[in-house]
């Protein structure tokens, strides 16, 4: 799944860690995308659309309060400078909140929320077919560790058995789960005539996180993880559109990213129930990077072949390198200073080409009925595992490879009453292959005891088939119409044959789908009362 916001892909986890204030819209794609912006993605696509430069001047301000000290505050304003050429928008929020838990061990609080973000658009707008925008944000989440339940007694600690409360932690690590993120963005907007249109985004985002992981969840050094995760990334991006009010129209594009992606991982391993020795406790330094460098050309075209019937095709081209340095070693303190051995020390690049081409048929059986088939293919660049320990495990410092999945599916769209409610229904089926999967990997230490490492390998082939249907609010519902519930269901078959293996795995899964609830943690009832105020 791509995040995005505004028109810049967010390729890291840590940089998707965005807060929605301020925005206008939230955009889905469903399935394989990349033939009409950004970067190729597999699953889909959600694109938070910022509120935009308007010339007239609004603003807002709401405040949020709740039960564990809940006090979330959100405020914007926007406009222009003079005779609307020059236009602006800041928007501020700060979200906190008590700990639904507590770390008995040392009395820090867990799941507690502390974030401040600022976004700040400015723009120039020559005239009605020429604009340049800038965006610029900012968002520091200092929000404590998450609660992890143990589900039965760990035997290398007997004396911690799980506890009842699912929030409660009796971690021995400090309460630090911090994440920092900045980035900015230039859009051009050129309208060449009536028929073409220019634009133009570059943009480069980068963010740093420091977490502490307890894995044992006790108070005893079993498994503990520091981990320092960094990624920076720079994108260029060149779209054309066409539309000449005739039957066909359509966009084409190319698209340039490169980023790096690291972080240095320190473990601590001990077994209590072995003797001391080099291997016990076994102290482990993981860092390492990777680089992505991509370009891509892509292009998705409408034809309204009669007034009834629809056909879209497109197709995208990328060519990507992946660009690997890792240096993991086993040292004799925990000071990570004098090293007794190295699992993994390579520097790799590997490249990958994709065509992934997309097609469907769209059918108007009346002002209020469509119905359609398509078909597209979706793209997974493949890559290094950092984390590798070759001298264990030599497979584990060679690249994996590319995921590809084909997706069909037949469905409709339907309105009633006028257009005050509607229908979708569809029927998909999916084929994967070379499916990624993260896993671990277990190895044999000097001792004889057993050991592991988070591996990254190929899973063969898969399938996915499934049937749904929902009925969705029309776009043009106030914020108050939105929150009401969203009915859906979904049923789907799952099936996978790991590689090297004719013996497929299957599960079914019935997904029923109403609108959403809130939960109650330690049992107790939580509460929220909004107040907001928007001028125009």
């Amino acid at each position: 799944m791509g995040i995005y916001l505004d028109d810049v892909y967010i390729a890291r986890p840590q940089g998707a860690l965005l807060d929605v204030f301020d925005v206008e819209r939230i955009e889905v794609l469903r399935g394989p995308q990349g033939t009409l912006y950004g970067k190729n993605t597999i699953g889909g696509a959600i694109k938070y659309v910022s509120r935009g430069l308007r010339e007239e001047t609004e603003g807002f301000a709401s405040l949020t309060v709740g039960n564990y000290s809940q006090l979330d505050a959100k405020a914007g304003i926007g406009g222009s400078i003079g005779d609307g050429v020059l236009r602006g928008r800041v928007a501020v929020a700060s979200m906190n909140r008590d700990g639904y838990g507590e770390n008995l061990t040392n009395g820090q609080p867990v799941s507690d929320k502390e974030i401040n973000a600022v976004r700040a658009q400015f723009g120039a707008f020559a005239s009605e077919d020429f604009d340049v925008q800038f965006s610029l944000d900012w968002m520091d989440d200092q929000s404590g560790v998450r609660g992890a339940k143990m589900l039965a007694p760990n035997p290398l600690a007997p004396a911690y058995p799980p506890l009842d409360d699912r929030y409660d932690i009796r971690s021995g690590m400090g309460n630090v789960n911090d994440t920092t993120m900045k980035g900015g963005s230039m859009t051009v907007n050129w309208r060449l005539n009536e028929d073409w249109a220019l634009k133009y985004v570059a943009a480069k985002r980068e963010s740093d996180t420091h977490t502490m992981i307890d894995f044992d969840t006790t108070p005893l050094k079993l498994v503990d993880v520091e981990a320092f995760y960094y990624d920076e990334q720079a994108s260029n991006e060149l779209q054309a559109n066409f539309d000449g009010g005739g039957r066909a129209r359509g966009v084409m594009g190319l698209y340039w990213f490169n980023g790096d992606a690291g972080g240095q991982v320190l473990n601590y391993f001990s077994n209590p129930l072995l003797p001391p020795a080099l291997t016990n406790p076994l102290f482990g330094d993981t860092q390492g990077y990777v680089n992505t460098s991509s370009i891509a050309v892509y292009a998705d075209w409408t034809f309204n072949l009669t007034e009834q019937l629809k056909l879209d095709v497109g197709a995208r081209y990328t060519d990507e390198d992946k660009h690997a340095v890792a240096l993991n070693r086993f040292y004799t303190t925990p000071q990570y200073t004098t090293a007794c051995g190295t699992a993994a020390n390579f520097d790799k690049t590997v490249n990958f080409e994709n065509f992934s081409p997309k097609a469907s048929l769209d059918y108007q059986f009346t002002p209020d009925i469509m119905g359609y088939l398509s078909f597209s293919r979706g793209f997974k660049s493949g890559g290094y595992n950092i984390r590798a320990n070759t001298t264990a495990v030599p497979r584990s410092g060679e690249p994996f490879q590319d995921e590809q999945v084909d997706s069909y599916e037949i469905g409709s769209k339907m309105s009633f009453l006028d257009q005050r409610m509607f229908l979708n229904l569809a029927y998909f089926y999916n084929q994967y292959e070379d499916i990624q999967l993260s896993v671990f990997t277990s190895y044999t230490l000097p001792n004889g005891s057993q050991s592991f490492f988070g591996d990254f390998t190929n899973a063969g082939k898969g399938h996915r088939a499934g049937r749904g249907g929902g009925i969705p609010v029309p776009a043009d519902r106030t914020l108050a119409d939105q929150r009401q519930p969203y009915l859906g269901w979904t049923r789907s078959t799952t099936s996978s044959s790991p590689a090297g293996s004719t013996s497929p795995i299957r599960s079914t899964s019935p997904t029923p789908r109403s609108s959403p609830a809130r939960s109650t943690p330690n049992g107790a009832r939580t509460w929220m009362a909004v107040a907001t105020c928007r001028r125009a």
